[in-house]
């Protein structure tokens, strides 16, 4: 077998480490036997493996270490993990060790499965030869092997980045036997790579693997007879799992969804494939699926019921579900968080699978794989692989697959079985497919370059969309807050208000399901009333449609009730225009984002327009709304095939049970994952400096830069360097390096950063300035977006808030709901804050004071809100009268038109708080419009000198800024103009978690981006 140059490197480390293996067992496994029967006996023969020496060993005809094949020995020493690091004192490492043993044994057999003209592409060495290196690393092997392995590896980087034109040879060092004493030679090669990594095109994968021939199959066969392979399509609203059999019949290999057994609301036992990801605790019995989601109209979301958690997975606010009845004192688990209900979900799933599995005779070894949403962030997949691993899933490094990749696997065997078209399909040329997968929480755009060539298919990853959370729930969302919440209100007093946090926790959640099933009714009619033909023909149909009642909500002795949820056809368009509108990519009402930013987002990092689409291929239970397939099919125009697969709803779950396969069984991979987007240091100026770029191969060679980061300032103490995503306003982690010493580090100084993306897509960065390191893997456990300085207090406080109110039993500190109050108020978010202080005082008599009131009043006027604004401010005035509860008072009188009383509380706030600029210049205005000019003259002018005293003492805020600005304007004073922006930025920048003055300073400036 004829194998090329990464190959042999690759399998040249394997023979050493096997080597080395063989040795530690040798060593090891009489001393944990030591006192008991035959080692052999326990450690070997009792160890259940797999391969062709699985039946000489259990006969008796190998009875030696030296004997045993690779796979063989992985198998012993995976099954023997823990004793073995316990005798080498690296017991902490065996989740390690025993993962790194399953990445061994497919890298072996990949390897073993590889054809005469097979290549191994250099991403899967580098990967190929880490796992070596992590394994080696446990099992303490020697210095010199760990060194060649780190030559070879370098090398290797050097070819994928371009820097070598040719693949490495191994050199006559690398590859001597493990008893030379040599060294390998240094590489002639620089090690700092600045520049971005171009994604790799591999060899593809053969047709033979879908519709196998006779070598394949038996292969295929053998791998199938001793495990099951399955795929998990964990969805925002739904959940679908399936395995992959080999057919006999056809010869080929099939894909089927598994039936999973509910119980319905009655406790009757029901069977589908379509699970719903709905957790329900009701009448003293746990509901899983569709019990579970018929009940989300009564229950209280995150007290007796919990659906769409997976897109809370990576988050970690605390206990948020801080009034939840499974709190542990009753029931079978406790529910405290998103990660609780999933956790509990996946047990739900993986007992009723292996059930399933055990009743159809399969073999009850299972491999998994589970799919994401390819613009997952690292925080999110990493969660999600914790709780199926807490459910007792086991999901191993790269057994994770995105979502519309397993689309386009499954579209592939689906057009395999209606004959040759795929490959007539693309065997001319390469083909841009646009994977659009529209679901209940995420709108994943992902751009693949698909060719066939000699029975083989290629496909690459070009492009992933940034992440959105924009789903099918959002539309449910806009249909509850701008249709029913309006319909609802007409059923209490207009004197009533329903604070924010009722109308998002109670109403909203109470009127998601009728809202829901207006928007189906609307979809199936119009695609009914359609028949493939211009829907935008019913635009204006004032036809109604409804849905079931909705069940009464009291909220503080008001009752709330919908009787007759509706909705016309003409306002399902009103409800759909903007998450329709091309030319806006992003929008500011609530809830709305367009399907076109996540589409923009993602041709634009591919370097592509629409126009240089072949094919759009539909996916998602939200891609069956006629109006989200016709305003696509429109923007991307006639010559682009635009088509949806034969279930929306199944084709990811059986395209990751076929990744599970081939990745699994044979150790292959259909698509090679990339990084969705760029990631940048932060350093002086607000340049950002590419360390990894969109595009790049996961998981990624170790790149290092050191000569494109300098220290700036001569003395500087501490180097921050701020890792971000795509833009400065979505910081991971800040990485300090802090001088020793008392006379810091100096100008010119080089920092050396060194990074990887794993398999997790988890980014390693490692920084050094001489003797001084840091190391981080970084991760964002606070949201799954951008977030500004503020927000990330803000989100901090709420974690704390959370934490409390499960400690004082519904009831928190009110020192720690002050602090989220005083978060809020300075992230802006003004009706959190309001309702926080409220909250204050109902908890405490203690701030039922003037200043608290005052700050209720300023917030509510803020969220626009202004009869709540109103109330607070006489209720301020009436507790005590100051010049800023007069202030206020006087803003509420003129908001009411009485602009006498308005102008005498402003008299008032002068008198006790003389000088004041914020006073004059309200007080200017409101003289201007009784039309005393002078007076508003002579008021502006005293302000204008008060304001810029502040500006001059540093007292100024940003809300200051604001009357500032308007005085400025009117004096046409362009100098305190520009000052009062300077401040404006100044102040922008004081809220960053980093210090501008420690960053440092890039001097490669072709890579800098702005």
């Amino acid at each position: 077998m004829s194998h090329n140059h990464q190959t042999a490197i690759v399998q040249h480390h394997l023979d050493v480490l096997k080597k080395h293996i063989h040795k530690v067992l040798k060593d090891t496994l009489p001393k944990i036997c030591a006192g008991s029967a035959d080692w052999w006996e326990i450690m070997v023969r009792g160890v259940r493996m797999k391969g062709s020496q699985t039946r000489d060993i259990q006969e008796g005809n190998v009875k030696t270490l030296g004997k045993l094949d690779m796979v063989s020995l992985c198998y012993v020493l995976k099954h023997q993990i823990r004793h073995v690091l316990e005798q080498l004192k690296s017991h902490d490492e065996q989740r390690n060790g025993f993962l790194t043993c399953d990445a061994i044994i497919n890298l072996r057999n990949q390897i073993s499965h590889q054809g005469i003209d097979d290549v191994m592409s250099p991403e899967d060495a580098l990967h190929g030869l880490t796992n070596i290196k992590k394994l080696g690393i446990l099992l303490l092997m020697p210095a010199k092997d760990l060194a060649a392995i780190d030559s070879d590896q370098q090398v290797i980087a050097l070819q994928l980045a371009g820097i070598l034109e040719s693949p490495p040879v191994p050199s006559a060092d690398s590859m001597k036997e493990e008893g030379d004493a040599q060294n390998p030679s240094p590489s002639p090669f620089p090690a700092s790579v600045d520049e971005r990594l171009p994604v790799q095109t591999d060899q593809g994968i053969s047709l033979h693997l879908l519709t196998p021939d006779t070598e394949m199959g038996a292969s295929l066969q053998k791998a199938l007879s001793e495990s099951t392979f399955i795929g998990i399509d964990f969805g925002t609203s739904t959940t679908v799992a399936s395995r992959v059999h080999f057919d006999p019949k056809s010869q080929s290999l099939k894909t089927e969804p598994i039936p999973i057994r509910q119980k319905d609301a009655t406790g009757r036992t029901i069977e589908g494939h379509l699970l719903p990801t709905c957790v329900a605790w009701h009448d003293g019995k746990l509901f899983v699926g569709e019990g579970a989601a018929s009940m989300k109209a009564e229950l209280t979301p995150g007290v007796d019921i919990w659906s769409s958690f997976k897109m809370e997975l990576g988050i970690d606010l605390g206990p948020k579900y801080f009034r939840s009845k499974l709190d542990g004192s009753v029931g079978p688990v406790e529910i405290r968080k998103p990660q609780d209900v999933a956790t509990c979900f996946f047990e739900y799933l993986r007992e009723e699978i292996e059930a399933w599995v055990a009743s159809q005779g399969l073999p009850s070894h299972i491999h998994y794989a589970v799919s994401v949403p390819a613009s997952f962030e690292p925080n999110q997949r990493l969660d999600l692989c914790r709780v199926m691993e807490a459910a007792g899933i086991q999901v191993h490094n790269n057994s994770i697959i995105d979502e519309p990749n397993a689309a386009f696997i499954s579209y592939l065997l689906d057009t395999l079985e209606n004959g040759d078209g795929i490959v007539k399909a693309f065997g001319d040329r390469e083909r841009k497919v646009m994977v659009f997968d529209f679901g209940a929480g995420t709108c994943d755009i992902s751009v693949l370059d698909v060719s066939c060539a000699d029975n083989r298919i290629i496909s690459r990853n070009l492009a992933i969309s940034q992440f959105r959370a924009l789903g099918g729930d959002n539309i449910d969302r806009c249909i509850a807050r701008n249709i029913l919440w309006p319909a609802m209100q007409e059923s209490v007093s207009t004197d009533v208000h329903i604070r924010s946090i009722e109308l998002e926790q109670v109403i909203l959640p109470r009127l998601l399901p009728a809202a829901e099933e207006l928007k189906i009714q609307c979809c199936k009619r119009l695609t009914l009333q359609s028949q493939g033909g211009n829907v935008f023909a019913f635009e204006n149909s004032e036809e109604v449609l409804t849905a079931g009642p909705v069940k009464p909500t009291i909220i503080r002795k008001n009752r709330l009730s919908l009787g007759k949820p509706s909705m016309t056809i003409a306002q399902f368009f009103k409800i759909m225009e903007p998450f329709l509108d091309p030319e806006s990519n992003t929008t500011t009402q609530e809830d709305v984002i367009s399907i076109f930013d996540p589409i923009t987002n993602a041709l634009k990092k591919a370097a592509i327009s629409k126009d240089q689409l072949d094919m759009v291929l539909f996916i998602g239970g939200s891609a069956q709304n006629p109006l989200v397939q016709d305003a696509i099919a429109r923007h991307v125009g006639r010559f682009v095939e635009c088509v949806m697969g034969r279930d929306v709803r199944t084709p990811v779950s059986r395209g990751a049970a076929l990744h599970s396969l081939a990745w699994n069984g044979l150790g292959m991979q259909f698509i090679k994952p990339i990084a969705s987007e760029s990631i940048y240091i932060v350093t002086r100026g607000g340049v950002l400096h590419p360390i990894l770029a969109a595009g790049t191969p996961i998981p990624s060679p170790e790149v290092e830069f050191t000569d494109s980061l300098i220290v700036a300032d001569d003395g500087q103490e501490k180097i921050e360097l701020p890792i971000c995503v795509s833009s400065e306003t979505k910081i991971l982690h800040v990485i300090e390096l802090s001088a020793n010493g008392g006379n810091g580090f100096q100008s010119g100084d080089r920092i050396t950063v060194s990074c990887h993306l794993d398999e997790n897509k988890l980014l390693h960065v490692v920084a050094k300035i001489g003797t001084v390191m840091a190391r981080s893997t970084v991760t964002n456990p606070l949201a799954n977006d951008s977030l500004t300085p503020e927000e990330t207090r803000r989100l901090l406080a709420r974690q704390r808030l959370n934490e409390s109110i499960v400690k004082g039993g519904g009831k928190p500190e009110p020192s720690v709901l002050e602090d989220f109050a005083r978060a809020c108020a300075d992230s802006d978010f003004h009706l959190e804050a309001a309702e926080s202080f409220e909250a204050l005082e109902r908890i405490s008599k203690r701030y039922e004071t003037p200043d608290n009131a005052t700050s209720i009043c300023f917030h509510y006027g803020r969220a626009g809100k202004s009869n709540l604004s109103d109330e607070w401010a006489e209720t301020a005035y009436r507790r005590r009268p100051t010049w800023v509860s007069a202030f206020n008072l006087a803003i509420t009188m003129r908001n009411k038109g009485k602009s006498e009383k308005a102008l005498g509380l402003l008299e008032e706030a002068k008198q006790l708080n003389p000088g004041n600029p914020i006073v004059l210049e309200a007080y200017g205005r409101e003289c201007r419009t009784q039309g005393s000019e002078a007076e508003f003259e002579s008021a502006y002018k005293e302000a204008r000198t008060g304001f810029k005293q502040w500006l001059s003492a540093g007292n100024m805020d940003r809300h200051d800024i604001e009357r500032a600005v308007r005085i400025a304007k009117h004096f046409d004073d362009k100098i305190f103009d520009r000052e009062l922006d300077a401040l404006r930025v100044q102040l922008s920048d004081s809220g960053r978690i980093f210090d501008e003055n420690n960053l440092a300073a890039s001097t490669n400036q072709s890579q800098r981006t702005n």
